[in-house]
Protein backbone atom coordinates (compact mmCIF):
# COMPACT_ATOMS: atom_id res chain seq x y z
CA UNK A 1 0.00 0.00 0.00
CA UNK A 2 1.61 3.42 -1.02
CA UNK A 3 1.55 6.60 1.33
CA UNK A 4 -0.97 8.32 -0.87
CA UNK A 5 -3.44 5.10 -0.20
CA UNK A 6 -3.11 4.78 3.36
CA UNK A 7 -3.18 8.45 3.90
CA UNK A 8 -6.73 7.99 2.18
CA UNK A 9 -7.42 4.80 5.06
CA UNK A 10 -7.06 7.26 7.68
CA UNK A 11 -9.15 10.12 6.73
CA UNK A 12 -11.78 7.90 5.52
CA UNK A 13 -11.63 5.81 8.66
CA UNK A 14 -11.53 9.27 10.86
CA UNK A 15 -14.04 10.60 8.71
CA UNK A 16 -16.71 7.47 9.72
CA UNK A 17 -15.96 7.61 13.34
CA UNK A 18 -16.58 11.30 13.39
CA UNK A 19 -19.82 10.46 12.05
CA UNK A 20 -21.24 8.06 14.20
CA UNK A 21 -20.50 10.17 17.40
CA UNK A 22 -21.84 13.17 15.23
CA UNK A 23 -25.05 10.93 15.54
CA UNK A 24 -24.71 9.56 18.59
CA UNK A 25 -24.48 12.96 20.21
CA UNK A 26 -27.60 14.32 17.85
CA UNK A 27 -29.69 11.26 18.92
CA UNK A 28 -28.80 12.27 23.32
CA UNK A 29 -29.63 15.82 21.88
CA UNK A 30 -33.04 14.96 20.37
CA UNK A 31 -33.60 12.25 23.47
CA UNK A 32 -33.43 15.64 25.87
CA UNK A 33 -35.62 17.77 23.89
CA UNK A 34 -37.97 15.07 24.21
CA UNK A 35 -37.49 14.99 27.50
CA UNK A 36 -37.71 18.61 28.08
CA UNK A 37 -41.28 18.60 26.84
CA UNK A 38 -42.28 16.21 28.69
CA UNK A 39 -44.08 17.46 31.95
CA UNK A 40 -42.13 16.06 35.12
CA UNK A 41 -43.33 16.71 39.06
CA UNK A 42 -42.13 14.70 41.94
CA UNK A 43 -44.24 14.22 44.74
CA UNK A 44 -43.27 14.08 47.87
CA UNK A 45 -45.69 12.34 51.24
CA UNK A 46 -45.30 14.65 54.12
CA UNK A 47 -46.72 14.11 57.82
CA UNK A 48 -46.85 16.98 60.02
CA UNK A 49 -48.43 18.29 63.35
CA UNK A 50 -49.73 21.75 64.04
CA UNK A 51 -47.31 23.77 65.49
CA UNK A 52 -47.42 27.53 67.03
CA UNK A 53 -45.46 30.06 64.22
CA UNK A 54 -42.95 32.91 65.75
CA UNK A 55 -46.08 35.48 65.68
CA UNK A 56 -48.27 32.97 67.49
CA UNK A 57 -50.27 31.77 64.12
CA UNK A 58 -50.93 28.22 63.31
CA UNK A 59 -48.44 26.41 61.37
CA UNK A 60 -47.56 23.02 60.00
CA UNK A 61 -44.52 21.21 61.31
CA UNK A 62 -43.27 18.63 59.04
CA UNK A 63 -41.33 15.88 60.25
CA UNK A 64 -38.97 13.70 58.67
CA UNK A 65 -39.37 11.24 60.81
CA UNK A 66 -42.53 9.76 63.17
CA UNK A 67 -41.46 9.74 66.60
CA UNK A 68 -42.51 6.99 68.90
CA UNK A 69 -45.22 7.98 71.14
CA UNK A 70 -47.03 10.52 68.95
CA UNK A 71 -50.57 11.16 69.02
CA UNK A 72 -52.07 10.10 65.43
CA UNK A 73 -55.08 12.11 65.84
CA UNK A 74 -53.39 15.46 65.33
CA UNK A 75 -50.64 14.38 62.67
CA UNK A 76 -51.83 15.22 59.46
CA UNK A 77 -51.17 14.02 55.85
CA UNK A 78 -49.05 16.02 53.42
CA UNK A 79 -48.20 15.88 49.82
CA UNK A 80 -45.56 17.99 48.34
CA UNK A 81 -45.68 18.48 44.42
CA UNK A 82 -42.25 20.11 42.50
CA UNK A 83 -42.70 20.79 38.93
CA UNK A 84 -39.81 20.05 37.43
CA UNK A 85 -40.57 20.75 33.95
CA UNK A 86 -39.76 23.61 31.96
CA UNK A 87 -42.92 25.43 31.40
CA UNK A 88 -46.22 25.49 34.07
CA UNK A 89 -48.43 22.67 34.59
CA UNK A 90 -51.40 22.58 35.88
CA UNK A 91 -51.96 19.73 38.99
CA UNK A 92 -55.53 18.52 39.06
CA UNK A 93 -55.63 15.91 41.66
CA UNK A 94 -53.86 14.20 44.19
CA UNK A 95 -54.43 10.86 45.54
CA UNK A 96 -53.51 8.36 47.52
CA UNK A 97 -52.45 4.86 44.98
CA UNK A 98 -53.20 5.19 41.90
CA UNK A 99 -55.93 7.17 39.88
CA UNK A 100 -56.47 3.79 37.73
CA UNK A 101 -57.92 1.83 41.15
CA UNK A 102 -61.61 1.94 41.50
CA UNK A 103 -63.35 4.26 43.07
CA UNK A 104 -62.96 4.13 46.74
CA UNK A 105 -59.46 5.54 45.95
CA UNK A 106 -58.74 8.57 48.28
CA UNK A 107 -58.30 11.83 47.00
CA UNK A 108 -56.50 13.92 49.12
CA UNK A 109 -57.96 17.25 49.48
CA UNK A 110 -57.10 20.79 51.21
CA UNK A 111 -58.81 20.53 54.19
CA UNK A 112 -56.30 23.03 56.50
CA UNK A 113 -56.38 26.76 56.11
CA UNK A 114 -52.28 26.57 55.64
CA UNK A 115 -52.42 24.37 52.81
CA UNK A 116 -52.12 24.92 48.63
CA UNK A 117 -55.66 24.11 47.09
CA UNK A 118 -56.12 22.40 44.08
CA UNK A 119 -56.42 22.63 41.10
CA UNK A 120 -53.12 24.97 40.98
CA UNK A 121 -50.99 26.15 38.35
CA UNK A 122 -47.48 25.74 39.20
CA UNK A 123 -44.80 27.20 37.55
CA UNK A 124 -41.35 26.04 36.31
CA UNK A 125 -39.46 24.69 39.88
CA UNK A 126 -42.44 25.91 41.80
CA UNK A 127 -43.97 23.88 44.53
CA UNK A 128 -47.05 23.43 46.44
CA UNK A 129 -47.95 21.10 49.39
CA UNK A 130 -51.96 19.93 50.50
CA UNK A 131 -52.52 19.35 54.17
CA UNK A 132 -55.09 17.65 54.99
CA UNK A 133 -57.02 16.17 58.08
CA UNK A 134 -58.99 13.92 56.66
CA UNK A 135 -59.15 10.58 58.33
CA UNK A 136 -58.79 7.84 55.74
CA UNK A 137 -60.27 4.16 56.56
CA UNK A 138 -56.97 1.77 57.22
CA UNK A 139 -58.45 -0.19 53.69
CA UNK A 140 -58.24 2.85 51.65
CA UNK A 141 -54.41 3.35 52.75
CA UNK A 142 -53.20 0.22 52.40
CA UNK A 143 -51.10 1.22 50.09
CA UNK A 144 -47.38 3.09 50.10
CA UNK A 145 -47.30 5.67 47.15
CA UNK A 146 -49.41 9.17 46.36
CA UNK A 147 -49.88 10.41 43.10
CA UNK A 148 -50.43 13.91 41.57
CA UNK A 149 -52.22 13.79 38.18
CA UNK A 150 -51.77 16.81 35.58
CA UNK A 151 -54.29 18.84 33.43
CA UNK A 152 -52.98 16.56 30.73
CA UNK A 153 -53.25 13.48 31.93
CA UNK A 154 -49.81 12.53 32.89
CA UNK A 155 -49.28 11.11 36.46
CA UNK A 156 -46.36 10.79 38.71
CA UNK A 157 -46.57 8.94 42.40
CA UNK A 158 -43.80 9.60 45.14
CA UNK A 159 -43.45 7.47 48.20
CA UNK A 160 -40.86 7.46 51.16
CA UNK A 161 -40.38 5.91 54.74
CA UNK A 162 -42.57 8.38 56.02
CA UNK A 163 -45.45 7.54 54.43
CA UNK A 164 -44.60 3.49 55.05
CA UNK A 165 -44.34 4.41 58.80
CA UNK A 166 -48.11 6.24 58.69
CA UNK A 167 -50.01 3.76 56.57
CA UNK A 168 -48.50 0.76 59.35
CA UNK A 169 -49.08 2.74 62.85
CA UNK A 170 -52.53 3.65 60.82
CA UNK A 171 -52.99 -0.02 60.61
CA UNK A 172 -52.18 -0.82 63.70
CA UNK A 173 -54.18 1.74 65.30
CA UNK A 174 -57.03 0.32 63.71
CA UNK A 175 -56.40 -3.21 65.15
CA UNK A 176 -56.29 -2.00 68.75
CA UNK A 177 -59.09 0.05 68.34
CA UNK A 178 -61.16 -3.29 67.09
CA UNK A 179 -59.21 -5.47 69.51
CA UNK A 180 -60.48 -3.37 72.30
CA UNK A 181 -64.08 -3.05 71.04
CA UNK A 182 -64.23 -6.47 70.84
CA UNK A 183 -63.54 -6.55 74.70
CA UNK A 184 -60.45 -8.21 73.86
Amino acid sequence: MSTPEAVSLVVAGLAAITGFLASIVALLAYLREVRRDRPRLRVIPRIGRVGAGSDGRPIVLSAATLTPGVDWSKCFLGVEIVNLSAFPVTVDQIGLGSPDQESGRPVVTSTLPFGDSIPRNLGSRESMTIWTSDCFPADQISTFRVYAETACGVVEYGTNEVLREYVTRTWEQMRRRNRFADGV
